[in-house]
């Protein structure tokens, strides 16, 4: 494995656990689209406004899932982490 790529996986391990650790903390419903589902399309919605933050013109409050003003790595796990338990 090359540096970068253990830098990397080092970078989703972390995320993960703080994903994991927030859910615990508080309730994420992981429903950026608001129709009561956690599914694809709030994986989308969280996608599409990825790396975005707080004063920008294209950032969704609702996709920002741990309330930090950026939509990052952490919003992203969150919404898949209650993507599986919704199924």
């Amino acid at each position: 494995m090359k540096l970068k790529e253990i830098g990397i996986a080092v970078v989703l391990a972390l995320a993960i656990t703080m994903a994991l650790n927030v859910a615990s903390v508080r309730a994420i419903t992981g429903d950026v689209t608001g129709d009561d589902v956690v599914n694809i399309l709030d994986i989308v919605a969280v996608a599409g406004v990825f790396g975005t933050h707080t004063g920008d013109p294209t950032y969704n409050p609702a996709a920002d899932i741990n309330s930090d003003g950026l939509i990052d790595i952490i919003d992203l796990v969150s919404v898949v982490i209650n993507l599986t338990t919704a199924l």
